[in-house]
Formats: structure tokens, C-alpha cells, sequence
């Protein structure tokens, strides 16, 4: 056994001695008294290297980091301590450098990196707006409130939007309006002529009734609202209904959420009518150049009630529970959920082809001065479509397996899906492939309320992740306001 020499100083192979010269600073501290007068000194002997200190920043480096610091960095790089440009990103939906090309962890995508939030996002409307014909004023919360007069008759009023053979009934009674209350109708006819006639000033009353009454009428009717989907484009006809089999399936899925998301938001964009024996001596429309003819509209202070009775006792928790479930689901993602992501992603984006087409068909019948009707609003949507179409691409590579091989065994067993939703793949790919030239022109149109315009960008990694804007906005000539009785 070899004995150790007393005499050598042994290094580690590991990590060398360091030089005693290099490790080992000596400081002189002299000890002055508040006259400034010396009366000693200290010395220090300090191990490790020299201190360093930080070189300047440029002017460039320090507009940077300022930039950073406002903006903020993304959690992944800020516990790592390294440099991140997301606050450098043109687009609010792109993930920074590093991340978007991290390499996957055990087939698990990173956390999300945006400068976008899942969670602000929004699907549907608030309220009317101050450009449009039923905005009011009178207070925030109008399902809240009863404005009726004290001591007036109750009317049952029974309404519906032809969706199936639902109906509702509602309670009405007369109110005083204020000077920014809407007390007309406006409409465009189809000569082009714009006509306003002024409307009985009635409100919804016994709102806690009718509140029940409007929750009762939603869970009864909400499914036949989706067969408006079932007959049209095929692809979309299609992927509702697998969406539909796969909620009844399994009832804590997100895609049952969109579902009635979907639903509930066309109950607020539908215009209500009159159909029982009360009408608050409103006649039926009977002018072939009318968009009402042959219905019995509803007074627009009802109707902005019904719509806040909608937004802030249903669609506003919805939304909520959708979001804190889709965040949950795709942070950290599993491969097991990204069939109900893409669903849902797909019903979402859908939902808000239709918001755009109904903006500008709300502007055409009010004779608006743009192609749609709130334009703010609609830049909002357009966003929250873009956050959605971020996160699928992103956290979840969600294009990747609507690229896959369908006849191969394992692609199926990859996505965890079984041979109905196999089978369904396969046709949806081959759907996509024979209208790809098509679904790229939409883009270049602005057509934002055709169908697949925002859902046909969940097939592609080339989406449009440039900051949301509405494009293709026109004036709308003057015309001629005539009254009617």
C-alpha cells in the first residue's frame, strides 16, 4: 500500500488547487475617527478570485433590458436567469427564442410563453355599444334591475327566436324612459332605404322570474341551436357532430363547454319575437322589403335585458370554467386530452366566424356607417382567436397529428383514439388536402365570417399570428332616414 507523502499537497482531479497568488486578496482598511484622523489599520485576507465588476451597458443593451423589465419575460427563462426577447416579439402570440425551440421533455410541450393570457380573453359581447342602435346608458347590470313603474299591469309575454318549437315566456310592464333610452327600432330595408318606427315603452319585470324562465328555456333548447351546423359545409357539419358524441360521452370534457358556448352565445345575437295572443299592440310586419317581415319584434329595452339576463347569469361563469379548465388541461399537456383541445379549438374558432358574421349583419340591417357593427369589440375576438390558435400550435403541436399517417396502426394508438375518431381523422385530412388552395384565399379576403376562415388555421403551422386587426372596413353610404307609424 502506497503511504501518502507528508511533503505533497494533494490536487483533486476534479478541480485543480487553485494558485494561492490568485486566491488570496490582502485589503488595508485604515480606522479614521470623524475628524478624518488615522489611528490604525486592518488587514483583510480574502479567498477566491478578484472581484469583477459588470462592464456599462450600451445604449441599445440598456433599452433592452428597460424593455424586459416593462414588458416581462417568460417564467421558463426568468428561473433559468437568461436572456429572453418575448418582450422583443412583433406578435403577442409567438413564443420567445429559447423556448419555441426547446426540445421536448419526454414528449411533454414546455409551458406556455406568451405575452398573451389565456384567461382575458373573450367570446362574446358585454353589452351594446355606445355606436350601436340598442345601447343604453342607464346602468351596467340591466338583468339586475327592475325599472318598471310601481303599480302597473303584469304582462305575460311569450317570445322565440324559431329555433325548434321553444318558446319563452317573460313578464313585462310598462317604464319611464330616459332621454338615451332606445324607443325605436331602426332597420334597413332591402331597397337600401332606412326606416326607424317607434316602439311601446315596456321592460322586463319580476326579473327573478324571468331569470329562471331564460336559465329553464337555455338548458331545454341549447342543443338545437348546434343543428344550425349540422347542414351546412361539411367539414364543420362533421366536427360537430363527432364534438357532440364525444360530450355525451364523457361529461366533464371541454369540448361540452364550447358546445354551450356556441349555443348560448346565438341567443344573444338572434333577435327575439313576439308569438301569443299579447303582442303590447305591436302588429307583425308585412313588407316583403322588410328583413322582419312576417315577425313581431320585441321593444329594445327588452330586448337588451333578455341579452344581460344571458351574458351575466350564464355565458359570464361559463366562459370562466371554460378557461380554467382549458389552462389546467394544456399546461402541462397529455397526449390523452389533445383530441378534446382539438374540438374544442375547433367549436371556439367557429363560434367566432359566426361573431364576425353577425357584426356585419347587425351593421347592414341598422344602416351603420362600417362593415361592422362594433369594430373594438370584434378586434378583441379576433384575438382571443389567435391566443387559442397559439396555444394549440404551441403547447399542445397541435397541427402535428392532423398531419400524422391515419392508416397506420400506431398513429392511432399515439393520439389515443379510437377507430370512430380514426376514421374521422382520416376524413377530415382529406377534406382539408382537397380545399387547401381555397381555405388559403380566405385569408387574403378578409372574409372573417365565412366558415374555416379562423378554424381552417388550426391545419397549418403557417397561421396568422400577426397582431389582431380588422381589415376590409368600408364606410357605408348616407341614406335617407324615413319614419314609419
Amino acid at each position: 500500500m502506497v503511504q501518502p507523502n507528508p511533503g505533497v499537497v494533494e490536487v483533486s482531479r476534479k478541480r485543480p488547487a487553485p494558485d494561492a497568488a490568485a486566491s488570496r486578496t490582502l485589503k488595508k482598511i485604515s480606522c479614521e475617527d470623524a475628524n478624518g484622523e488615522v489611528h490604525g489599520a486592518m488587514i483583510t485576507l480574502g479567498f477566491g478570485q478578484p472581484e469583477h465588476h459588470r462592464s456599462r451597458f450600451s445604449p441599445e443593451k440598456r433599452a433592452e433590458t428597460n424593455l424586459a423589465r416593462r414588458e416581462g419575460v417568460c417564467s421558463r427563462c426568468q428561473g433559468s436567469k437568461r436572456k429572453c426577447d418575448l418582450a422583443l416579439k412583433d406578435s403577442p402570440y409567438v413564443s420567445c427564442t429559447r423556448c419555441s425551440t426547446s426540445k421536448l421533455y419526454k414528449g411533454m410541450s414546455p409551458m406556455p410563453c406568451f405575452r398573451s393570457i389565456l384567461k382575458d380573453i373573450m367570446f362574446f359581447r358585454a353589452g351594446p355599444a355606445a355606436n350601436e342602435p340598442l345601447f343604453t346608458n342607464r346602468f351596467k347590470r340591466l338583468a339586475i334591475d327592475d325599472i318598471s313603474k310601481p303599480n302597473v299591469p303584469v304582462r305575460d309575454i311569450h317570445l322565440t327566436q324559431r329555433v325548434g318549437r321553444h318558446k319563452l315566456t317573460v313578464y313585462a310592464s310598462e317604464f319611464v324612459p330616459l332621454p338615451h333610452d332606445k324607443v325605436s327600432l331602426k332597420w334597413k330595408n332591402k331597397d337600401g332605404t332606412l326606416k326607424e318606427m317607434r316602439m311601446p315603452t315596456f321592460c322586463l319585470t319580476n326579473m327573478q322570474k324571468v331569470t329562471a324562465q331564460v336559465e329553464q328555456y337555455i338548458y331545454e333548447a341549447k342543443r338545437s341551436y348546434l343543428e344550425d351546423l349540422l347542414g351546412g359545409e361539411e367539414l364543420v357539419s362533421m366536427t360537430v357532430k363527432m364534438a357532440m358524441a364525444y360530450s355525451r360521452a364523457r361529461t366533464n370534457s371541454l369540448v361540452g363547454m364550447a358546445l354551450d358556448l356556441w349555443a348560448i352565445s346565438r341567443m344573444i345575437e338572434i333577435e327575439w319575437e313576439m308569438c301569443g295572443p299579447d303582442t303590447l299592440g305591436v302588429q307583425r310586419f308585412c313588407d316583403p322589403l322588410n328583413p322582419r317581415n312576417g315577425r313581431i319584434p320585441i321593444p329594445p329595452m327588452m330586448d337588451t335585458q333578455l341579452d344581460q339576463i344571458v351574458i351575466q347569469n350564464v355565458l359570464n361563469p361559463l366562459r370562466k370554467q371554460l378557461l380554467d379548465q382549458l389552462e389546467a388541461r394544456i399546461a402541462p399537456f397529455k397526449r390523452e386530452d389533445w383530441f378534446d383541445i382539438y374540438l374544442t379549438s375547433f367549436i371556439v374558432l367557429n363560434h367566432i366566424e359566426r361573431v364576425a358574421k353577425h357584426s356585419a349583419y347587425h351593421a347592414e340591417l341598422h344602416c351603420m356607417s362600417t362593415k361592422f357593427s362594433n369594430v373594438p369589440f370584434l378586434v378583441s375576438v379576433f384575438h382571443s382567436a389567435k391566443v387559442v390558435l397559439s396555444r394549440f400550435h404551441f403547447v399542445c403541436n397541435g397541427s402535428a397529428p392532423l398531419r400524422l399517417d391515419w392508416d397506420s396502426p400506431g398513429s392511432a394508438s399515439l393520439a389515443k383514439l379510437d377507430p370512430d375518431q380514426t376514421a374521422f381523422m382520416k376524413r377530415t385530412q382529406a377534406l382539408i388536402r382537397a380545399r387547401e388552395m381555397n381555405l388559403m384565399q380566405l385569408r387574403t379576403q378578409y372574409d372573417y365570417g365565412q366558415s374555416l376562415y379562423w378554424s381552417s388555421q388550426l391545419f397549418t403551422p403557417n397561421w396568422d399570428n400577426s397582431p389582431a386587426e380588422v381589415k376590409g372596413i368600408e364606410a357605408a353610404p348616407p341614406v335617407r332616414v324615413i319614419e314609419v307609424g
